[in-house]
């Protein structure tokens, strides 16, 4: 009784680090795939307000 009872748990513990994993694979690619052109427009926004900064007038970003 108490074997079986082990075996099944153990079997739902590995079914379930397997989905786990698979969950979380998925879940970092799919972060990836969003999270790229966000960073990638956060960054072009940070660097063109940078830019379009009142600097000092001795140097012109022109």
């Amino acid at each position: 009784m108490f074997k079986s009872l082990s075996q099944s748990t153990q079997r739902l513990s590995a079914t379930f680090n397997n989905h786990y994993l698979v969950t979380q694979s998925v879940f970092a690619s799919g972060a990836m795939l969003i999270a790229a052109p966000l960073i990638k427009l956060a960054g072009d926004y940070l660097h063109h307000h940078h830019r379009h900064d009142p600097g000092p007038p001795s140097t012109p970003h022109h």
